[in-house]
């Protein structure tokens, strides 16, 4: 009986530092995937290329560097329809560089309007790397204030912005008197669309990257347009909605359908006509 005990009682011993043994390796490799996400979050965010595409011929595309406040050199693409058209300023998202986006001046074309579409630093031509969120920001600034060196008035500027795009354009338009805000596909908070994808990680005290659009887009008193689609697989539907839910009047909101990335060609001449409507009657 004593022997019969005794073996039970190693048993289970064992058995305890068997499951003592799993949860330290669980809460091991947990910290492990912390510190992964922690120190590599611009992986996951930035997804430059660094190969730029000839831009087609029949747009004019001039090739154009502007320097940032911290001494960057970002490269842009400059299509002029003529002198007296209004004015795009236009950011890209977070993968890819300008030449990835000859469609998307086909519809600045198409619309009649001027364009300026810039790579953030790191991408394409563009030197220098993004470190922090308050980079990109820089970045929008100093292609703003190219387009007021040429002479173009701020009144007579678009600022447009697609998927991480959307949060830069809405960043810089807080003080500034342009023409129109459009948001494209965009994010109410970044910290929320990483909480979509990384349920099981305290991504609101992790991310350096917080892009809260929704705070921003209250100070803002320009027209604005904000599209997105319910078929969006990559910055959910709602987010769009509760930015638009979060903007001063006047505001406009253009339910798109298709992918993140494929929802403008899938309702192309639809997509043209709202903007145009919205352009046109302010």
């Amino acid at each position: 009986m004593l022997r019969r005990n005794i073996m039970k009682k190693n048993k289970n011993n064992n058995m305890l530092e068997f499951l003592k043994g799993g949860v330290i390796i669980i809460i091991s490799v947990y910290l492990f995937l912390l510190l992964y996400v922690f120190f590599n979050q611009e992986k996951f965010i930035f997804m430059p290329s660094r190969e730029v595409g000839n831009p087609p011929e029949f747009l004019s595309v001039e090739n154009v560097y502007i320097e940032t406040e911290d001494g960057e050199k970002l490269h842009a693409w400059w299509h002029q329809q003529k002198s007296d058209a209004k004015t795009v300023l236009f950011f890209h998202g977070n993968a890819g560089n300008l030449s990835g986006r000859i469609n998307q001046m086909k519809v600045f074309a198409e619309l009649g309007l001027n364009a300026l579409i810039v790579d953030y630093r790191g991408y394409g031509n563009s030197s220098g790397k993004i470190k922090e969120e308050s980079d990109v920001y820089r970045d929008a600034k100093a292609a703003f204030n190219h387009l007021t060196k040429k002479g173009i008035a701020e009144e007579n500027i678009i600022l447009w912005g697609r998927s991480l795009g959307g949060a830069v354009a809405i960043d810089l338009a807080q003080d500034k008197n342009i023409f129109a805000l459009i948001v494209e596909s965009s994010m109410y908070s970044g910290v929320e669309v990483a909480q979509h994808y990384y349920r099981y990680l305290p991504i609101k005290w992790m991310l350096k990257y917080r892009f809260e659009s929704g705070k921003k887009i209250a100070n803002i008193d320009v027209p604005k347009l904000i599209m997105h689609s319910p078929d969006d697989e990559v910055i959910p539907f709602q987010q769009g909605e509760k930015l638009f839910s979060q903007a001063n009047e006047p505001k406009y909101f253009f339910s798109l359908r298709g992918g993140h990335n494929t929802a403008f060609y899938e309702i192309y001449e639809e997509y043209l006509l709202r903007i145009r409507h919205f352009l046109n009657n302010l």
